[in-house]
């Protein structure tokens, strides 16, 4: 594979059999490079370089249609905090060569060639310097791309715990507010790094030709190259936990809780579910979303009456005790607290719209 800088355009020529197609250029400020990197469904591979002071971006898709994207921007403004962002996917960076300032949240660091860090789906993070002759690779790998994962391939992974624990946990939709991440530092010698930018160029080569079962490959080689990262003889790996975190994410699992179950909750019950104290969890619940725990299961429970209202044929009674509200008064007085009407007007209501607009039911 070709990899070469281009003076002239400022991009990343890549190419596997000598040809090139004329790259695709675009002035854009750093947030907006930075979307361009989200536009893959499942798998995308980005190649950031800095090369004769000019700073560019070469993105590869995974799936069916996608268009190469390559970016030109010579002018990043690299300021600390304004570019901090996060994504709706993993992402490995891997520094294959020269160095880059990072801020990860409110933590600078350096990272050198051979450096590899695993971001979850939550955690800001931005690129704040980096030093000319600096070649970056980024691994985007989506929460549906992951849940695929084969189960043969976890088990080989079981070993790597940290690993293992870190992807599991974050793949839970219920914990977006974790922010943590693994930093895999290279102890080894500089030459093997070339080895490892080998397996990455192995994995744009498949994204790029698109042969039938590439997906399958691609899914081999990122295996491998996750093995090749936990290997102790090349890195040092930390997971790291912003700590100060731990109350929004319970917090956060708490209100997860009470979105799935959609019906009364009691402190006892909660306490029994998420295993802390009910009177700790609804103080950090109060400082973190503004409202009692009480208060926003209510409007979760009672969001629910709505649609159960509409879409089932149940009389307002069984509602009430599907909701956990077994006086019938104490849910009409607090279904006219909500909504200013009762429920049955509000049930004819909705029949009498759904003639004239039957979308309507279906946005409930």
């Amino acid at each position: 594979m070709a990899y070469t800088f281009n003076s002239n355009s400022g991009l990343i020529d890549m190419s596997i059999d000598g040809t090139h197609k004329v790259p695709q250029s675009y002035n854009m400020s750093f947030l907006e490079l930075t979307k361009a990197r989200s536009i893959s469904t499942r798998v995308a591979v980005t190649v950031m370089s800095k090369k004769e002071g000019r700073p560019l971006l070469y993105q590869l898709n995974d799936l069916h249609q996608t268009a190469d994207v390559e970016v030109d921007v010579s002018k990043i403004a690299f300021s600390p905090n304004d570019n901090l962002h996060s994504h709706d996917y993993f992402e490995l960076t891997f520094v294959a060569e020269g160095e880059v300032e990072m801020q990860i949240e409110t933590r600078v660091h350096t990272y050198k060639a051979g450096d590899v860090l695993l971001l979850n789906r939550n955690t800001r993070h931005s690129e704040e310097r980096l030093k000319d002759g600096t070649t970056i690779y980024y691994l985007c790998l989506t929460r549906e791309y992951m849940l695929e994962w084969p189960k043969e391939d976890e088990q080989l992974l079981a070993s790597k715990a940290a690993m293992t624990r870190f992807i599991n946990k974050n793949l839970d939709d219920g914990v977006r507010r974790n922010k943590d991440y693994i930093e895999f530092l290279y102890t080894a010698e500089p030459s093997q790094v070339i080895d490892l930018e080998k397996e990455m160029q192995l994995i744009i080569q498949e994204l790029q030709l698109k042969k039938p079962g590439y997906m399958l490959i691609l899914r081999g080689l990122i295996f491998r190259f996750l093995s090749q990262v936990n290997d102790h003889t090349l890195y040092s790996s930390t997971v790291i936990d912003l700590a100060s975190d731990r109350e929004i994410n319970l917090a956060n699992e708490t209100k997860y809780f009470l979105d799935r179950t959609k019906h009364r909750i009691t402190r006892g019950e909660l306490s029994n579910a998420i295993h802390y104290n009910g009177d700790y969890l609804n103080r950090l619940f109060k400082k973190h979303f503004g409202c009692s725990v009480k208060e926003y299961n209510q409007k979760v429970y009672m969001q629910e009456a709505l649609k159960l209202l509409v879409k089932t044929s149940l009389s307002v009674q069984e509602i009430s005790k599907q909701l956990g509200i077994e006086n019938k008064t104490h849910f009409y007085s607090l279904f006219e607290q909500h909504f200013e009407t009762t429920p049955s007007q509000y049930r004819q209501n909705a029949i009498a719209n759904h003639q004239k607009d039957p979308e309507i039911v279906q946005k409930l």
